[in-house]
């Protein structure tokens, strides 16, 4: 039977009888320990190591760089037709058109302002002066008349006119208030029938509104005996003083 030793004995023995070690291997040591059934538990050191190996590994897969295709893109092609855009149609060729001569058109004259109408109302009637004649007859006797060839119808000028008929204007309302007076010498111009066809201010009254009252009432109210030359009536320009006093 074979004398069993304390572990500790054992492992001094064997450090005593291994020349090459003062105090023994340790290989020796594990490898008696592990015959003797006093050693650490082998299976569980190795499964620790597995489970170890095993946790490295999947470190070093997670940490390892995933490495990423890269996705080619798509290249899509769009066709594009050209738009076609109309031809502006040519100009028109000018056609040489012939410029006919017109006549030249006559302006019309511009038409003659009559003088406006005055009231009727609150007017006053004035004094006209009686105009100077000849004898009793207006009729002008030429000097040196001759008897041969026709007689002479050109107006005459600076005649002495007599009255046929001469009523008084009236008074303007205006005038009246504001208090104006005045001698208008009108230049009238009488026909061959004594009919005055057109009146003129030779020197004004200071006032338009008498002077114009002065016009309108020659021309439309006013008759004269006609002027004669050879026994001819003929036209007569004449000054006529219209005077308006209060």
């Amino acid at each position: 039977m074979t004398p069993s030793f304390p572990f500790g004995q054992q492992h001094v023995e064997q450090q005593h009888a291994d020349p090459r070690h003062g105090e023994g291997s340790r290989f020796e040591r594990w490898r008696a320990a592990l015959a003797d059934g006093n050693g650490p538990d082998v299976n569980r050191i190795l499964a620790m190591a597995a489970m170890i190996v095993l946790h490295l590994v999947a470190v070093m897969l997670l940490l390892r760089p995933q490495s990423i295709e890269p996705v080619e893109a798509k290249q899509e092609t769009i066709l594009v037709e050209p738009i076609k855009l109309d031809q502006p149609p040519p100009p028109p060729v000018p056609v040489p058109v012939e410029r006919t001569p017109t006549a030249p058109v006559r302006q019309p004259s511009p038409p003659v302002r009559q003088p406006d109408p005055l009231p009727d109302s609150q007017a006053l009637d004035i004094h006209v002066p009686p105009v100077d004649t000849v004898g009793e007859t207006t009729d002008v006797i030429a000097d040196n008349a001759i008897d041969d060839g026709p007689p002479d119808l050109s107006p005459m000028t600076g005649a002495r006119l007599a009255y046929a008929s001469a009523p008084a204007p009236r008074y303007p309302v205006k005038a009246v208030r504001e208090g104006r007076s005045g001698t208008v010498l009108l230049q009238v111009v009488v026909d061959e029938t004594g009919q005055p066809i057109e009146v003129t201010v030779s020197r004004s009254s200071g006032h338009r509104d008498l002077d114009q009252a002065a016009v309108r009432q020659v021309l439309k109210s006013w008759r004269f005996q006609p002027a004669t030359r050879d026994g001819h009536p003929i036209r007569a320009i004449g000054l006529v003083p219209v005077d308006f006093r209060l």
